[in-house]
């Protein structure tokens, strides 16, 4: 399985809030079963804005998603 040697799984990748562990590092295949990149068509109201004031970033993932092959082509998925 492949390991990012700039960005290890490891607590200090994780960092620490006043000395507590606050994650731990699991493979996806750890929590999912088959886990898929892609499951269905991609579509613009597949990006939903959460807590962060992110909405310029998922405009621009919404205007790349009318048409889902740019997506899957940024995840190397043709």
């Amino acid at each position: 399985m492949w390991e990012d040697p700039e960005f290890p799984h490891n607590s200090n990748s994780l960092g620490s809030l006043d000395g507590v562990r606050v994650s731990e590092w699991k493979r996806l295949s750890n929590i999912i079963q088959n886990p898929v990149l892609f499951d269905g068509k991609i579509e613009p109201q597949d990006a939903i804005q959460g807590l962060l004031g992110d909405c310029y970033f998922l405009s621009a993932i919404s205007a790349l998603a009318e048409k889902d092959h740019r997506i899957k082509a940024i995840f190397g998925e043709q």
